[in-house]
């Protein structure tokens, strides 16, 4: 029998979302926050977010985040 195909909920974006401290964005999960710190650059780059649940540090690469107009 062969192994069954698992599926991964988290898929790497095709380009890392830009984002500065101020901006406005949206996670699937968490809702609508402010980008309050950048780190790192490229697929390392990490973004710390405050949101209405907390502060959470997202890896742009894997985040399933969106940036809103502000």
């Amino acid at each position: 029998m062969p192994a069954a195909v698992v599926r991964n909920r988290v898929q790497p974006q095709k380009e890392v979302v830009a984002v500065v401290v101020g901006d406005k964005v949206n996670h699937t999960s968490f809702g609508n926050g402010t980008v309050i710190g950048v780190e790192g650059a490229g697929d390392k780059t990490v973004a710390k977010v405050k949101f209405d649940v907390g502060e959470k540090r997202l890896l742009l690469r894997y985040a399933p985040l969106t940036k809103l107009d502000s």
